[in-house]
């Protein structure tokens, strides 16, 4: 699922009051934003699978050479994307490890976890919301972590049919809650942008979130952060602490 409010994620111009929960899960977000190309026209200009061979700049426009042919336009966007390529860390042996090797953004939905061991590599964005998932699938997981991360109470709820309809009959409700979320999330920028006495506030909310969660003082320890709160990215989750703290879960702090 993703770690923004739906309602927020969504694009201004094209708002969805259907969100199933406020933080919608991957398959909702992927469903919209087809509906949204589809709406606006994008897909049918979309060309998939066409390698891009040539771009040249010509007589006030882009010249381009691609596997389906030559294409010309006013404007090139190189919009590749940071992620799109998954690297997988170079591990000693893993070359030879008899297992699947699986990485989050080229997950294996036929992989059969129950009764498995799964050691996953990263306590980030995705490894806090995949190791829950794990351990409630059955599987004995082992998390190797280099270094803790500073979670914050994720919270969010399902949404009732009652307010879907609501937002969907009220638009101005639905662009209402839009800017509530828009100013609740540029106020805790300040935690993370130097601001002292909100940094201080958020680092006392996020430790005694992790006090609440885990008991044990040593596993405590490990998962308490070694640096400033904001100097990477912060984690929401409710569910992450109490699977670690749980025996279907080994943190390896190193």
């Amino acid at each position: 699922a993703c770690d923004v409010p739906a309602h927020l994620y969504s694009l201004a111009r094209h708002p969805w009051p259907h969100w199933s929960r406020e933080f919608a899960p991957g398959s909702e977000i992927q469903a919209y934003l087809r509906r949204v190309a589809a709406v606006a026209g994008i897909d049918r200009s979309i060309r998939f699978d066409t390698a891009l061979h040539q771009a040249r700049w010509h007589d006030g426009g882009w010249e381009l050479q691609t596997a389906g042919g030559a294409l010309r336009g006013r404007m090139l966007i190189l919009a590749c994307g940071r992620l799109t390529e998954p690297a997988v860390p170079d591990v000693h042996g893993l070359a030879t490890f008899p297992g699947p090797v699986v990485h989050s953004a080229r997950w294996d939905p036929s992989l059969e976890l129950a009764g498995t061991r799964v050691a996953v590599v990263g306590t980030g964005a995705s490894g806090v919301q995949l190791v829950p998932e794990l351990a409630r699938r059955g599987a004995a997981v082992t998390v190797f972590q280099r270094s803790a991360p500073w979670v914050l109470p994720r919270g969010g709820r399902t949404y009732t049919d009652a307010e879907r309809a609501r937002f969907a009959s009220h638009p101005e409700v639905l662009a209402a809650l839009r800017d509530d979320l828009f100013r609740e999330g540029e106020a805790r920028h300040a935690s993370r942008a130097g601001d002292a006495a909100a940094a201080a506030a958020a680092t006392d909310q996020a430790l005694a979130h992790l006090h609440a969660q885990v008991s044990d003082p040593t596993l405590r320890e490990w998962l308490t952060p070694d640096y400033a709160f904001g100097c990477k990215r912060v984690l929401l989750s409710d569910d992450f602490y109490p699977a670690v703290a749980s025996d279907a879960v080994t943190l390896e702090p190193s």
